[in-house]
């Protein structure tokens, strides 16, 4: 029979290392769900982010007391690192959306960027940077057992 230590001390560089974190609409009107974003990682998360066309807000102090090792199962989405890949296919998002513009910001974007490389050369890649993904897509992609375990 396998036993887990009941206790462990875990030393991180940021508070918000493994924690489970609610994010709220920025707009207490908009109809939009809770996300409880898990930080798979020691580093810092995104005080918002966006989701289904909704500005989220970090709720602050809205944390589990517990840091976690493996994906709890309240955890919605996960903020996991951009890889080089990733970044750049953000990047490619960002010039078509910026490119798209029909107003003084996207001319002036278009004739110093005419094509998506010229744009993507300046988004240098930024080790460490956060990405969320859904709960599915972490499952599909980590090959961790132990991040999986829950």
């Amino acid at each position: 029979m396998m036993r887990f230590p009941a206790k462990r001390t875990l030393l991180t560089v940021h508070g918000e290392a493994f924690q489970l974190m609610l994010y709220q609409p920025k707009d207490k009107g908009a109809i939009g769900p809770d996300l409880w974003i898990w930080n798979s990682r020691d580093g810092v998360t995104p005080f918002g982010t966006k989701h289904l066309n909704l500005d989220y807000l970090h709720a602050m102090q809205a944390y589990q007391p517990t840091y976690w090792g493996a994906i709890p199962d309240g955890a919605t989405h996960v903020w996991i690192d951009y890889d080089r890949a990733a970044w750049e296919a953000m990047a490619r998002r960002r010039y078509e959306l910026f490119s798209a513009r029909d107003d003084e910001y996207g001319a002036d974007f278009r004739s110093r960027f005419p094509e998506p490389n010229a744009w993507v050369s300046t988004m240098e890649f930024e080790h460490g940077q956060p990405r969320m993904v859904t709960r599915q897509e972490f499952l599909q992609a980590t090959p961790s057992f132990m991040a999986r375990f829950t």
